[in-house]
C-alpha cells in the first residue's frame, strides 16, 4: 500500500490499493460480499449496487452511508426521521418520505444517495473523522454530531482555511475523481463494475446498466467510466487529464459526459 499526499485536498492521506478494486483479499469479499448471498438483503437496492459496483473495493469509498438502507413502512416514523434531519440535504429528504417497502430508490435519487454517501466518507477519511461520528451514523436517527453543514466550521478554526459546504463537497469530489483517476490508469475500466453474480437474489442486468449510465453522467465521467477531461479540468486536476490525454486514455477532442459538481451541499 502506498501513501499518497494528494495535491487536490491539502490536509488528505491517501491509503490505496495497487490494483485498485482489483486487489482485495478473501476476507475483504467475505466482509463486504457475503451477507448478500442470503437473499433479501436491505442493501439490495440502487445506491448499494452503485456503491458495491463502483467503490473500487480497497480504496477510500466505503460501503455503508449517511443514507438510511432500507424504507420505513410507517409514515408517521419517516415523518420523525426527517424531522430535523440536518445532515442531510433537502432533496433527500423528499426522497425518503416517497421511498416505500420493496421499491428501489429512483435512478436520480440513486445517484444521489451513493453520490452523497461517498461524499461523507471522503471528507471523514480526508480530515480523520470517525465514520460512526459522521458519514456511517447518518442513517440511523438522522443526526450524527457532524455533518456537511457544520464540519466546514470546525475545519475552519483547525486549519485557518476558508471552506464552507459547498467548497467542502467539491473538495471531496476532487478527491473522489483523483482516486478514480489512479485505478483507471491502472486499468480500471467499466467491465469491472459490477458486484458478485450472486450477490442477492433479485437482479435486473439491464436496469443496472442504466443506473451504471446514468450514475457515469452523473459525475461526469464517460461510458467507460473515466472521469472526462472538462470534469477533471473543472476540478483542478488538468495535470491529471493531461497525462490521460499522454497516455491516450482520452482522445483529444470534446469528451461525452458532463463536468462533475452538480451535485451540492444545497
Amino acid at each position: 500500500m502506498s501513501s499518497i499526499h494528494a495535491k487536490a485536498f491539502p490536509f488528505a492521506n491517501f491509503e490505496l490499493s495497487t490494483r485498485g478494486r482489483l486487489s482485495h483479499t478473501p476476507a475483504n469479499v467475505k466482509l463486504w460480499e457475503s451477507p448478500g448471498k442470503a437473499g433479501g438483503l436491505p442493501k439490495g437496492n440502487y445506491p448499494y449496487y452503485l456503491m458495491y459496483a463502483t467503490g473500487e473495493k480497497m480504496n477510500i469509498t466505503q460501503i455503508e452511508g449517511s443514507y438510511p438502507q432500507v424504507p420505513e413502512p410507517d409514515l408517521e416514523k419517516r415523518r420523525e426521521f426527517v424531522e430535523g434531519w440536518d445532515a442531510a440535504p433537502e432533496r433527500f429528504k423528499k426522497w425518503f418520505m416517497d421511498w416505500e417497502p420493496r421499491q428501489h430508490p429512483s435512478i436520480e435519487a440513486s445517484v444521489n444517495i451513493a453520490d452523497w454517501n461517498e461524499t461523507m466518507h471522503y471528507i471523514d477519511d480526508a480530515i480523520g473523522t470517525c465514520a460512526f461520528l459522521s458519514s456511517f451514523r447518518g442513517q440511523f436517527g438522522g443526526r450524527p454530531p457532524y455533518h456537511i453543514y457544520n464540519l466546514p466550521a470546525f475545519i475552519s478554526l483547525a486549519t485557518g482555511l476558508d471552506v464552507d459546504s459547498e467548497g467542502l463537497w467539491k473538495t471531496a469530489a476532487r478527491n473522489r475523481n483523483l482516486v478514480r483517476a489512479i485505478n483507471v490508469r491502472r486499468g480500471l475500466r467499466r467491465n469491472e463494475e459490477a458486484p458478485p453474480a450472486d450477490h442477492w437474489k433479485k437482479r435486473d442486468p439491464e436496469m443496472e446498466q442504466k443506473v451504471l449510465d446514468a450514475y457515469y453522467a452523473f459525475k461526469g465521467w464517460n461510458n467507460e467510466g473515466i472521469p472526462t477531461r472538462e470534469t477533471l479540468d473543472s476540478l483542478g486536476l488538468d495535470y491529471v487529464s493531461e497525462d490521460f490525454l499522454q497516455r491516450g486514455i482520452l482522445e483529444n477532442c470534446k469528451d461525452q459526459g458532463r463536468p462533475a459538481g452538480i451535485a451540492s451541499a444545497a
